[in-house]
């Protein structure tokens, strides 16, 4: 009974511990380069990265910060000396622990199940597209993805059952776009 329930907590505690050592070994190396402040109340950050090791790891990473309603816009350009350089604009608060902790929650689940499927939203789900145009491009993504909800109501349900976006993330979406 003693050796069970020791190899018990030991199982616990690996289990418990073996995302956080993914995740640190995942982060290699973090620097800003610069902030920008906008008028629109707007701030991005550009940062170097090291550590998002595929291009599975990189997409899931994305989509996962996309989700977030506070992050505007979340873009990797191309390695350079062996770091992506990334680009994150919001309309919150940011400063370097943020950034991290956005990123490291994203590489964590990335972690937890590496099996993700790096298009977790259906192909046929509607793209954002940037003309530049940005009141423009929100009116048009916001009504083709209200007619693909409404034409695929088995997809959307099944998007957030797999854990795309809880109940209080889309409420809480859906009262800040309707605030804009």
């Amino acid at each position: 009974m003693k050796t069970e329930k020791v190899y018990f907590i030991l199982i616990s505690l690996i289990l418990f511990f073996v995302p956080f050592v993914k995740t640190n070994a995942q982060i290699q190396s973090f620097k800003y380069e610069a902030f920008k402040d906008y008028n629109d109340n707007t701030r991005i950050a550009y940062f170097y990265i090291d550590g998002i090791n595929s291009e599975k790891e990189e997409q899931f990473v994305q989509n996962e910060l996309r989700k977030n309603v506070e992050i505007l816009m979340f873009s990797v350009y191309p390695k350079t000396d062996n770091l992506n350089r990334c680009m994150i604009k919001t309309k919150s608060a940011l400063d370097e622990t943020i950034v991290k902790n956005f990123i490291n929650k994203a590489i964590n689940l990335f972690n937890q199940n590496p099996n993700t499927d790096i298009n977790n939203i259906p192909n046929n789900f509607p793209k954002y597209i940037d003309t530049g145009n940005k009141e423009y491009d929100n009116k048009i993504y916001k009504a083709k993805k209200e007619e693909w909800i409404k034409n695929h109501p088995e997809e959307y349900n099944k998007i957030k059952g797999n854990g795309q976006m809880s109940e209080e993330d889309m409420s809480t979406k859906k009262i800040k776009e309707q605030t804009r």
